[in-house]
């Protein structure tokens, strides 16, 4: 057994068991000293999302994403702004005291309705664009964009 002690694999081994608790005790104080991981990041507002998008566009491509997004008179932004108020109604039906599953799931089914319309508007935005645009800008929102 000193035999083993003295060799160099029980070394290597000692300095991986060294190296695995470091680790492992870096994981468990690491939220007691930095604090929780951040929240998710939330979906940019269309506006922004539309400019961002538009932003690596042609010039003519640019005009028609805008315009089309000016046509719309502000639905997204509406919808959007649906989506995000049912989604905190719906964590804020979550930690009721006491909980109540059916009015958590009806919460929850205002969410699924919030969230369709808006990604279906979203949906019809892009349809209507989608021909007006040429191919080189049709790549790059695809490459740049979630549609």
């Amino acid at each position: 057994m000193d035999e083993f002690l003295r060799s160099k694999m029980a070394t290597g081994l000692l300095l991986v068991s060294l190296v695995l608790n470091v680790f492992l005790l870096g994981m468990a104080a690491a939220p007691h000293v930095f604090g929780p991981p951040p929240p998710p990041m939330p979906l940019p507002p269309p506006g922004l999302m539309i400019e961002r998008l538009a932003d690596g566009l042609s010039d003519g491509g640019r005009t028609a994403m805008l315009k089309q997004f000016d046509a719309m008179d502000g639905e997204l932004e509406r919808l959007f702004a649906e989506l995000n108020k049912s989604q905190s109604d719906s964590l804020r039906q979550f930690a009721e005291e006491p909980f109540d599953e059916a009015a958590y799931r009806h919460a929850l089914e205002l969410r699924k309705q919030s969230a369709d319309r808006f990604f279906s508007a979203v949906a019809d935005f892009f349809l209507n664009i989608g021909g007006t645009l040429s191919v080189d800008d049709r790549r790059r929102i695809a490459e740049r964009g979630r549609i």
